[in-house]
């Protein structure tokens, strides 16, 4: 008897509903962004300009003393007590380590010089591609009202802005900030020992905070500075950002070393262990996963770091298994009525040994010339025991291949948790897996070490590498209050002769306008790449 199926949830309606949510989450999310930045700005303004009226004098020595100064979305902090300090390393100089330090900043400035050329390239390309791909879509597609969201590739190329509680989780600010403050204190650094090594005075140290972006800067001698040679000058201007270069290293020589320094606490390869898990998961429970599982496969996958977590939920998206039962099994648990529920057929309701544990699966009917399914409700932990099958892995005499009749895109998951009998089931979609769980590869190798640990360290040093190199490459472009604005004064006036000087000026202009241009036309191409989302939404 062939089994009768009904229609009863519609899913069109199930994914818009889900769609709108998702954009007014979006919205939602830059809108207590920007109040949270406007009020914070505003209560340190106000707050700054009522001390100050009121000439309140504690408040006044403090500022004094330690250089602050507020002003409309900026906080900064001055102090030329730094000068003592940098006097202190200059006593510590000797013939040997002096040529040490002067060859260090010479490879400094040629590293720098070829991120100058380099940036003005990358950046030239960039926009020319951005703008072709643009012009392409408003010609060619004859229903484009306007310029329309690229590929899903392009839009993270290029420059795009970082904001935090969009897309940088507001859990990761205390790394945020200390990543980039330490990369501006480094790039400061670096010009003022640079300075000091070729004898140029430094006046003062201070930081700020811009906005939401932190930084720092250096107040060197402008006398001093003049008289140096074009050589020392370049090597000056190229400290900030060769010392972000080797920053950059150091920071992607202790990330790929982390498997090796974590070793006596932590182990690798042994599977991925559960860091974090949203409540609004349908895999949160006691009968789901929890913090500090550890995974070692997904249904057949073998998982043993985190690309073996991510290769098998790939393969779970592009290939459908099966798992081979018994033909007696499945024949006496046939279904004779099928309902469809979210594109979930459903066929255990006339079945009263069913419980939730059971689910619906689907077969070929090999009794029938066409393909003719029948269906069966089966407990999904006793299916999922079996091995697996599908078109190319037919199952042996006697059995036969069982699929879940699952038809909404949702998946039948079994999570094999080490040191653990019983494992996991889970049903659901593919992206609440790999949106709402986070895993890593370093396995505890006793409770004592808390999990969080090597991701923290893990997320520091890929900040850290994304802003030194970023503060190093974007300081490199030939941009007005930049460091290749400098830059490239020497290298004009080294390689344009002094009977050229008004070409000289000329070609100077021509470079500085370029590359500020190409700088600021790429920031607008990436704030409009970064809005369009909310803007169309």
């Amino acid at each position: 008897m062939k089994a009768t199926v009904m229609t009863v949830i519609d899913e069109d309606d199930l994914q818009k509903c889900e769609g709108a949510n998702e954009e007014a989450l979006r919205a939602m999310l830059l809108t207590t962004a920007l109040s949270l930045f406007l009020g914070f700005w505003s209560s340190l303004f106000l707050a700054d300009h009522y001390l100050r009226t009121r000439n309140f004098k504690k408040y006044l020595d403090f500022a004094e003393r330690t250089g602050l100064l507020i002003t409309p979305f900026q906080v900064r902090w001055y102090s030329s007590h730094f000068q003592s300090w940098m006097s202190f390393v200059s006593c510590l100089r000797v013939p040997r380590v002096q040529r040490f330090v002067s060859a260090w900043f010479t490879v400094g400035a040629a590293s720098a010089i070829v991120s100058f050329v380099g940036m003005i390239i990358f950046l030239t390309h960039s926009l020319v591609t951005e703008i072709g791909r643009w012009w392409a879509a408003a010609v060619y597609d004859p229903d484009l009202q306007g310029i329309t969201t690229s590929s899903p590739s392009s839009e993270d190329t290029g420059l795009l802005p970082v904001v935090p509680g969009v897309n940088v989780p507001w859990e990761h600010m205390p790394l945020f900030l200390l990543s980039l403050i330490i990369a501006g204190v480094f790039h400061e650094l670096g010009h003022a020992l640079a300075a000091i090594n070729e004898n140029v005075g430094v006046n003062g140290f201070g930081v700020f905070l811009l906005a939401i972006y932190p930084g720092a800067f250096t107040e060197i001698e402008s006398e001093s500075l003049g008289r140096a040679t074009l050589l020392r000058k370049l090597r000056i201007y190229c400290g900030g950002v060769w010392h972000n270069i080797v920053l950059t290293l150091f920071a992607l020589t202790i990330f790929y070393s982390l498997p090796i320094v974590l070793s006596p606490a932590y182990m690798t390869n042994k599977g991925v262990v559960v860091t974090s898990l949203s409540p609004d998961s349908g895999l949160a429970g006691p009968a789901g996963l929890s913090d500090g599982h550890v995974v070692y496969g997904i249904n057949h996958c073998k998982v043993h770091n985190e690309d073996d977590w991510y290769n098998c939920l790939t393969e779970m998206r592009r290939s459908n298994f099966g798992y081979c039962v018994s033909k007696k099994d499945v024949a006496a648990q046939r279904a004779q009525k099928v309902a469809n529920v979210y594109g979930e057929l459903q066929c255990c309701d006339d079945n009263l040994n069913a419980t939730q544990s059971h689910l619906c699966f689907y077969y070929k009917n090999e009794t029938f010339v066409k393909a003719e399914f029948e269906y069966s409700c089966l407990p999904a932990r006793y299916v999922t025991d079996h091995y697996v099958c599908n078109s190319s892995l037919p199952c042996r005499a006697r059995t036969t291949c069982i699929y879940p009749a699952l038809f909404n895109s949702t998946k039948l998951f079994r999570f094999f948790i080490a040191n653990s009998s019983r494992h996991v089931l889970f049903i659901g979609h593919l992206s609440e897996v790999t949106h709402l769980v986070s895993v890593n590869g370093y396995v505890p190798r006793s409770s004592l070490f808390p999990t969080w640990l090597p991701v923290v360290l893990e997320l520091f040093c890929k900040y850290l590498i994304t802003f030194s190199l970023a503060l190093a490459l974007l300081n490199a472009v030939p941009c007005h209050s930049l460091d290749g604005q400098f830059i490239l004064a020497v290298i004009v006036d080294g390689l344009c002769h002094r009977k050229w000087d008004r070409r000289k000026q000329l070609v100077y202009n021509l470079i500085m306008y370029y590359g500020t241009f190409l700088l600021v036309a790429n920031v607008v191409v990436g704030l409009i790449k970064f809005m369009r989302p909310y803007v169309t939404s």
